[in-house]
């Protein structure tokens, strides 16, 4: 039953970022569409010839790695790279890793990660993709971007905004922040997140 749950959820997120990008390429075109967000001033008129959608990146922590990392894989018109920030595996679909042929273009793919967190299995999935896209760039005349990295000291929830939110102490105590300090893991991770989609 929970890992029922976990697919729907996989599901539904996936198709929930398919959507957002549906919905800024349409605010690009000048397209008039219902501000759900009310308490916002902002024009969305605004955004109309203001979006570059030639550089467009799929980013996700955990699950949402996860998402990332299958968002990049089946559509990569839509993508030009893939962020996963210790990313979980075991949801996306099992071809991602192990087929020959990409459906499209394959995209470079950052997975960052912390110490703490992940495992021997879950790695292994990542560096066998990434060796998969390395191996297509290489075919291709590119450059291998595609890397595979970790923070030393950190632990999984140090990579989101609730290690900056909650003390220091509480998180350790509990095993969700490692030793690292919490503002240190995120300009780790921002310039770590930069550097690659400046290359």
């Amino acid at each position: 039953m929970i890992l029922l749950l976990r697919v729907c959820v996989f599901v539904c997120v996936f198709v929930c970022v398919c959507r957002t990008y549906e919905l800024l390429q349409r605010l690009d075109k000048g397209e008039e569409l219902v501000n759900l967000i009310r308490t916002s001033k902002f024009p969305l008129a605004n955004l109309k010839d203001r979006l570059d959608f030639s550089r467009v990146a799929v980013m996700g922590h955990s699950f949402g790695g996860a998402t990332a990392v299958q968002a990049g894989y089946y559509h990569p018109e839509l993508f030009h790279s893939v962020l996963s920030l210790d990313g979980w595996m075991f949801p996306v679909n099992k071809e991602v890793f192990t087929d020959e042929e990409f459906p499209g273009e394959a995209r470079p793919t950052f997975f960052l990660n912390t110490e703490l967190f992940q495992w021997r299995e879950n790695l292994a999935l990542m560096k066998a993709l990434v060796a998969r896209l390395n191996r297509k760039h290489e075919e291709l005349g590119r450059t291998p971007t595609s890397v595979v990295m970790k923070i030393l000291g950190s632990a999984h929830q140090n990579q989101s905004d609730f290690a900056l939110l909650v003390p220091k102490f509480a998180m350790q105590r509990v095993g969700m922040a490692g030793p690292i300090d919490p503002r240190r893991c995120q300009v780790i991770t921002d310039r770590a997140c930069l550097k690659f989609l400046q290359a």
